[in-house]
């Protein structure tokens, strides 16, 4: 367990402070440093939980005899997110994650491959085929110029694609 008392000489006691006024739940996690049950209104609480309780946080490490794919969620007016996964066997591999907010796709290719992964495969989710206005291009064809495969998923409700990450999150192993 790593809390920030482990790290008090580094840290303002104000910190402190709104870490002990903190509802009870997030105060045993950012405080204390346990796992709690989670935070109010997440949504995949139950999830990591097992996860951690299986033993499938911590333990995902790259192969470099199978493809990475980075898989996107493209943020307009919040970060845009990649996850860089690989699928071996019956698991998805949870490798590395990167996010920002107010770059284009070249600021991503860029990190891409400063990540050392074998990518050739970008999963877009459905807005990678929208526009961009100041080049007539879409995201999809921004990345394949880039030399990249893209895979631009379908459009679902928010409660349809949180379900169908439930549906996978067994197979999910985190680094």
């Amino acid at each position: 367990y790593l809390n920030p008392k482990d790290n008090a000489d580094n840290l303002d006691e104000a910190y402190f402070k709104i870490l002990e006024n903190l509802p009870k739940e997030e105060r045993e996690r950012f405080l204390l440093g346990l796992w709690g049950s989670g935070v109010a209104g997440a949504i995949y609480t139950e999830e990591l939980n097992a996860a951690q309780n299986e033993g499938r946080i911590a333990t995902a490490k790259y192969n470099p005899d199978f493809p990475c794919y980075a898989v996107f969620d493209i943020g307009t007016f919040d970060a845009t997110v990649i996850w860089f996964v690989q699928f071996i066997d019956d698991k998805i591999f949870i490798l590395d994650f990167y996010q920002n907010t107010g770059r284009g796709f070249p600021h991503y290719d860029e990190v891409i491959k400063s990540k050392g992964y074998n990518v050739k495969l970008l999963f877009f989710p459905h807005d990678g085929a929208n526009k961009d206005w100041s080049t007539d291009n879409t995201r999809r064809e921004a990345a394949l110029t880039a030399g990249y495969e893209v895979f631009v998923l379908p459009r679902l409700s928010v409660w349809d694609g949180i379900n169908a990450v439930r549906v996978l999150f067994p197979r999910f192993v985190f680094d």
